[in-house]
């Protein structure tokens, strides 16, 4: 290249500087973005409300926590390769932000099935005595409740799948699918289009957000948006730069909905010999097996009725900001046992004994107290008036003359 050509080069790269720069620029930039929410908005207008069937297993291979220091977060690390089939049956009511699910797992060490509801306001939960199949309208013996705080029980990244499906993203650090409200808005401040790219065969716009808060802290979310449907093919956790979470979404069209047919979750380590290349610690793989995009959601898809005579434990946390359950301090305590009908009767355990409280016994006492000291009053003004000296005649008591 001759010097003659370095003068024009310069110029024409000092005036793409000041192009980009221009309005037009910029408002092709934003209409990018603007097109690929625009997707996504018409993908969560048209979940309603959504049931998903699906299978698979979750893969430990052995020695899958090691990276973290030994002990550190309490888990049993296998010594094999370790795999536990998964099920779960969730039902989404995204008109009135109510959910319930029921899975398959070892969770809190024990294997079985697992039933939660979300009623709006507080979330029940039961360990079933029965099959997965069988959960269906089973009264457990067993429940506890959690209410109060709104930052609290997020959901775990596992479960995001299932929102991801259904055109519900995260888009900064500072929300998440609160139990209060999972369906945060789509806050364009914080998300950028970065680049094109064809996941699984088809042409995604890769969306991320800047890092969260003051967009200074190392966390961002980045989702591949199907150039044509609007899916979230993918999404991936990057936390200081390395993969920490990714979800791969597969789908087939119903109608005008994409519904999906299953995905793949992975948790990835940053290995002490591999610092470069994180290496997944933990999989999960599930095949949709059922999928009804008009379920019932009425009232009492929503609702968990025990067994009489149960004991039920509900923990109330104050609001605050957005941390694990066992590191919140408990609010307060109310225990509750079930009458032959399952209503929840308030009480409290005394010596592992249940006392009922009686409200309608504290009215009728307050009631015939009230009664006592109106009758008392009555008497006493009875009493006086027969004990007081009658009015001479004339006097301005009688009304008499002078």
């Amino acid at each position: 290249m001759t010097s003659r050509y370095v003068p024009w080069l310069c110029s024409a790269g000092l005036l793409g500087l000041v192009a980009a720069t221009l309005p037009g620029f910029a408002a092709g930039a934003e209409s990018d973005l603007d097109r690929v929410l625009a997707r996504l908005q018409r993908q969560q207008d048209s979940a309603n409300a959504v049931r998903i069937r699906a299978e698979g297993k979750r893969f430990v291979p052995k020695g899958g926590y090691t990276e973290v220091a030994p002990g550190q977060d309490g888990r049993v690390r296998p010594p094999e390769d370790e795999t536990t089939p998964l099920k779960e049956d969730w039902l989404l009511d995204f008109r009135s932000g109510r959910w319930r699910i029921v899975s398959e797992s070892d969770a809190f060490g024990r294997r079985g099935p697992w039933l939660q509801v979300f009623d709006g306001k507080k979330v029940y939960g039961s360990k079933l005595d029965v099959t997965f199949d069988e959960a269906e309208g089973v009264r457990p013996n067993r429940m506890g409740i959690i209410s109060g705080g709104d930052h609290i029980n997020n959901f775990l990244i596992g479960e995001y799948p299932y929102f991801l499906s259904q055109g519900f993203i995260l888009t900064n650090m500072n929300q998440s699918f609160y139990w209060h409200n999972f369906k945060p808005s789509l806050d364009r401040e914080n998300l950028f289009v970065h680049r094109q790219e064809t996941v699984r065969g088809r042409p995604c716009d890769i969306v991320q957000t800047y890092p969260a808060g003051p967009k200074k802290q190392e966390h961002q979310y980045e989702y591949a948006i199907d150039r044509e449907d609007g899916s979230v093919r993918r999404w991936i956790y990057w936390t200081w730069g390395k993969k920490d979470t990714e979800i791969v979404i597969d789908y087939r069209r119903a109608g005008d909905r994409m519904v999906p047919t299953g995905w793949t979750f992975q948790r990835f380590v940053v290995r002490s010999d591999k610092p470069w290349r994180p290496v997944p610690y933990k999989s999960e793989t599930l095949t949709v097996t059922a999928v009804d995009l008009d379920p019932v959601a009425d009232d009492s898809r929503f609702r968990i009725t025990v067994q009489p005579g149960t004991i039920v434990e509900e923990r109330h946390y104050p609001n605050g900001a957005s941390v694990r359950l066992d590191e919140v301090k408990t609010e307060r305590v109310t225990h509750y046992r079930a009458d032959e009908s399952g209503r929840l009767v308030e009480g409290e355990l005394v010596n592992g004994e249940f006392r009922p409280h009686r409200p309608w016994l504290w009215w009728i006492i307050g009631g015939l107290a009230l009664v006592a000291v109106f009758a008392a009053g009555i008497t006493y003004r009875k009493v006086r008036a027969r004990r007081s000296p009658a009015a001479p005649p004339g006097s301005p008591i009688t009304g008499g003359s002078a």
